[in-house]
């Protein structure tokens, strides 16, 4: 006689269900590693071009895929993070850079793509062509538009990179090279119709102003595509930029830092540690909270559930586990500490069940695409690369 299920027998053959099967082995004091799980093959009622593979990085943070690069020297700058949060993951600058140097990496990313540029960068009319120039090598600027204004902030003109290119003498003020004829659109104008404005009048840039001529907004034409098409899968915030995150230190020396970061649109702090389960962690928790609280705060690394649940109680928006699986990360030789990571992964994710929006993020020992799943099935939200995208053209590193 036909069914529609197995029987009890052919099912019981098949692998434990999750909780079931980590309650049993964690009972048995048993650590298990990548190489010790894979994933039982079930019925799929679906298909791959189907999946739906968002996820958050922390509280605040989405993710369009579950990947994020590791804040190491020969992983993560501006590049990477460029390139991953472009591909829909997110990548976080190490922090080997004097924090001036990190913050302008960041600056990059966040200046890499834009919807509306809420705060664009200014210049005066009466700023020197060589200014501007020195300007934007300072800072790393590596676009070369700008509105022109006045004191009070009232839109006069427009320089463009045609006009540095056009051969003007670097003693040249910029009111002799501006275009002061410019198209704009009232404050209020959303993407969509800033783009139809834009390809209608053939403009490139699209001053956003209130009645006045007060400056409020830019809008350029290259991102808006980007944006409003959303064709690709970047990982855009509100404002239409990629996310980025940085990593910092601990104490109250990490908050010079911190602020430069801030400053230059970091979404997301990760406060990097080896062992995370510290007072000094802790305080450096409530520290950022206090001053940035629109800022998410990563904190780790841990690898036991009562690490975790310390971590996520004194308000971090997201938790690192691993201690020991990574390439660099030789807490386990060292030290002789830690938890083989799918057993951390799971245990720390049940740790912060009480606390609705913190996340998981499993760094190190991933090796293959199979362990990224197992990572993903254990409980993590997202998984840190360091190794598997070391060595590639958007690394730092060789």
């Amino acid at each position: 006689m036909k069914s529609n299920t197995p029987p009890d027998w052919v099912t019981d053959m098949g692998a434990l269900p999750k909780h079931a099967f980590f309650e049993k082995v964690i009972g048995e004091g048993v650590g298990l590693t990548y190489a010790d799980v894979k994933l039982a093959s079930r019925h799929s009622a679906g298909s791959a071009t189907g999946a739906d593979v968002r996820s958050r990085f922390s509280r605040r943070v989405p993710m369009n895929m579950p990947i994020s690069s590791s804040a190491m020297d020969t992983v993560t700058e501006s590049r990477m993070a460029i390139a991953l949060a472009l591909a829909g993951g997110i990548g976080v600058i190490h922090k080997n850079l004097s924090p001036d140097q990190q913050a302008r990496e960041v600056a990059k990313v966040k200046h890499h793509v834009h919807g509306l540029i809420r705060t664009p960068i200014t210049v005066s009319p009466d700023d020197k062509v060589s200014d501007i120039l020195e300007m934007c090598e300072e800072k790393g600027y590596r676009f070369r538009t700008f509105p022109v204004v006045s004191e009070g902030n009232t839109l006069l003109g427009l320089v463009t990179s045609q006009d540095f290119g056009s051969g003007f003498g670097p003693d040249l003020r910029i009111k002799e090279i501006m275009t002061a004829e410019v198209v704009t659109v009232p404050q209020g104008i959303g993407p969509e119709q800033a783009l139809a404005d834009m390809r209608l009048k053939k403009k490139k840039v699209l001053p956003m102003v209130q009645d006045g001529g007060l400056l409020v907004g830019l809008y350029l034409r290259s991102d808006l595509e980007r944006v409003v098409n959303r064709n690709s899968e970047a990982n855009l915030d509100s404002n239409g930029q990629l996310y980025v995150a940085a990593a910092i230190g601990v104490g109250k020396d990490a908050m010079d830092r911190a602020r430069l970061l801030v400053e230059a649109g970091v979404n997301a702090l990760v406060i990097d540690t080896a062992h995370g389960d510290t007072p000094i962690m802790i305080e450096t928790i409530g520290l950022i909270k206090s001053r940035w609280p629109d800022v998410d705060v990563v904190a780790g690394n841990v690898s036991e559930p009562d690490s975790a649940w310390r971590l996520a109680n004194a308000g971090a928006d997201a938790i690192k586990v691993g201690q020991g699986p990574g390439s660099i990360c030789t807490t386990r030789k060292v030290a002789g500490i830690g938890n083989p990571q799918v057993t951390a992964i799971f245990a720390c994710a049940q740790a912060v069940r009480d606390f609705p929006g913190t996340c998981i993020i499993a760094d190190g020992g991933i090796t293959a695409s199979g362990d990224v799943v197992v990572a993903l099935a254990a409980g993590a939200h997202s998984v840190m690369l360091g190794r598997v995208l070391a060595g590639s053209d958007e690394s730092p590193g060789e």
